[in-house]
């Protein structure tokens, strides 16, 4: 069985999933980490990079160190041929897409020419970027093919997708990048119907009643300062420090929906 977790943002897994893959990891289940976006929230390669490193520290932390580790590029085909950054380590790959971050309404940065996955996907604009510019994608249809070049690439008998919640209503308030990220995925289950998957609740998870024990708590708070203190160190941001109380939120909280798709055929 592979695990794919198709994420928006460099932190996400670790705030709002749930702690079951903090265990299947480290039973050595093959498992896929795709980032939509760099997450840069208009900032240059300093603090996006950064992201980058403790979203690998991460995946260290939960899979101890000294693990085979490689770094590089693969080409990737959508509706056309894009190059992007692999990090495979141990059991794990983590495929890095650079895409400009969105804001959290979809407007864009400056920055990046105000480009975000939600106007591709709405029309608004034809083409999107990586901030690097490794790669341009032809529309949305070529991010969407892209993912699933991706997913397929790995994929065995048996998948489990995970991904935040494209449902507005069961997951309302959300970050652009999450709900287009969710979108994408269930637009590729509609291509490919053979995946189990969760869709996990992001930012609402703050109006919602605690619902982990100490045990998962704590757990998910290690795999999360992992990630902190990378940046901190690389960059000198502090991410739990924007808002600590509501971090504590993420961190204590974890909803999401399974839906049953797999198939032998």
């Amino acid at each position: 069985m592979t695990d794919f977790h198709v994420v928006a943002h460099e932190d996400d897994w670790q705030l709002f999933e749930n702690t079951d893959i903090h265990q299947t990891l480290a039973k050595g289940r093959p498992t896929l980490f795709i980032f939509t976006t760099a997450g840069d929230a208009g900032l240059d390669i300093d603090f996006w990079h950064a992201r980058e490193e403790g979203a690998k520290e991460s995946v260290r932390v939960l899979l101890g160190l000294g693990r085979e580790e490689r770094f590089h590029n693969m080409t990737v085909t959508g509706s056309s041929s894009h190059s992007i950054a692999v990090w495979s380590y141990g059991n794990t790959t983590s495929y890095f897409l650079r895409l400009p971050d969105g804001n959290w309404g979809g407007l864009g940065f400056p920055a990046y020419r105000n480009q975000s996955t939600k106007k591709l996907h709405k029309g608004h604009i034809k083409t999107i970027s990586a901030v690097d510019k490794s790669t341009t994608y032809q529309g949305w249809q070529d991010i969407i093919l892209t993912l699933n070049d991706i997913i397929h690439r790995s994929c065995t008998e048996f998948n489990h997708l995970y991904a935040p919640d494209y449902d507005r209503v069961l997951n309302p308030g959300d970050h652009s990048d999450h709900s287009e990220t969710g979108d994408a995925v269930n637009a590729i289950l509609e291509l490919s119907p053979i995946f189990d998957v969760t869709w996990f609740v992001g930012e609402d998870v703050v109006n919602r009643p605690k619902n982990l024990d100490q045990n998962q708590y704590a757990l998910k708070r290690r795999v999360f300062m992992a990630y902190n203190d990378k940046v901190q160190t690389l960059s000198g941001h502090c991410t739990i420090c924007e808002a600590p109380l509501t971090y504590e939120a993420y961190l204590n909280r974890a909803y999401s929906r399974t839906q049953m798709r797999s198939s032998t055929s």
